[in-house]
């Protein structure tokens, strides 16, 4: 990465939140809908918790394992769908409005466009989405702390503020995001490649060709390649272990009930096989030239 490009990538990607207020107000959204959650169900929680079973008390970490994963849930969904929408506007937008001209006409390289696009999708927003994602958490137990306080046999203070629970979620949540960011760098490609060469109807752009070409197959082949191909890069990434089944000694009763679980969430990560497996490299290889060509299309198409 040049200097020029390492100098102007902070302000392109500015540009980017100045132009998708979504970033900062579909998070936003998201904690507020999760910390009034926490307010208004606090008394139907005050009566679980005066009937908690003592196995829960005592492996309070499984709990909040749990709890803090299922609370960037909502975060992940809201904040993929804002960022497939916003891949399919970030090169057609500019076109369409005739602001590409302005842009063109200052130092910038269709390359630094590109790259400050491409990061916003798929290291800014994720680590952005984390961050909202912590806040929020920390809301919501300061919340439980302050209302659950008085419940009997439960000590909420030591049950939710475990440091070491904490760091260890937080590990595994930043891996998943960044290990899928990389496995759907091709979607990201193709979606900014079909962003930057529609006049119009984005969205029929980047979902006609894959799907005509499965139907196409399938009728004249009597096969199903692309349709394997497309599944598998939708949810294979989890087929190649980003994330791995415990299989230690440890085992937990709750209830009655024996599970096995590991001293530390971040036990279920398996980066070794996720970043060996050559669906991962070879992925990457076509998202290099989807956005070469996307860099190509984006230097001859000023307008709409």
């Amino acid at each position: 990465m040049n200097a020029t490009l390492t100098k102007t990538l902070p302000l392109l990607i500015r540009r980017e939140f100045w132009e998708h207020r979504a970033f900062v107000i579909a998070p936003a959204v998201v904690a507020g809908i999760c910390v009034f959650g926490a307010i208004f169900t606090v008394k139907w929680l005050n009566l679980i918790a005066n009937h908690v079973h003592p196995d829960l008390v005592k492996h309070s970490d499984i709990i909040i394992s749990v709890a803090l994963s299922f609370v960037s849930f909502p975060f992940a969904i809201v904040m993929g769908v804002v960022t497939v929408f916003y891949l399919l506007d970030s090169l057609y937008a500019d076109r369409k409005d005739r602001s590409i001209l302005f842009w063109k006409s200052l130092p910038l390289s269709d390359t630094s466009t590109v790259a400050a696009k491409v990061l916003t999708a798929t290291v800014v927003l994720p680590l952005m989405t984390l961050a909202a994602t912590f806040v929020t958490s920390l809301l919501m137990a300061f919340i439980l702390s302050l209302r659950l306080n008085n419940v009997e046999h439960l000590d909420i203070w030591r049950m939710l503020w475990q440091p070491d629970i904490w760091r260890q979620v937080y590990a595994v949540l930043l891996y998943g995001m960044f290990a899928s960011a990389l496995w759907y760098l091709p979607i990201t490609a193709w979606l900014m490649l079909a962003s930057a060469w529609a006049r119009r109807a984005v969205l029929l752009w980047a979902t006609l060709p894959p799907i005509l070409a499965m139907f196409g197959e399938n009728i004249l082949f009597d096969t199903a390649y692309v349709a394997a191909l497309l599944r598998y890069r939708l949810f294979g990434w989890l087929d190649f272990k980003a994330f791995k089944a415990y299989q230690g000694d440890r085992v937990v009763e709750i209830d009655g009930d024996e599970f096995a679980w590991p001293e530390s969430v971040t036990e279920f990560l398996d980066p070794g096989a996720f970043f060996t497996s050559p669906g991962l490299w070879s992925g990457l290889v076509v998202a290099g030239l989807l956005f070469w060509a996307t860099i190509l299309i984006r230097r001859r198409r000023n307008e709409v």
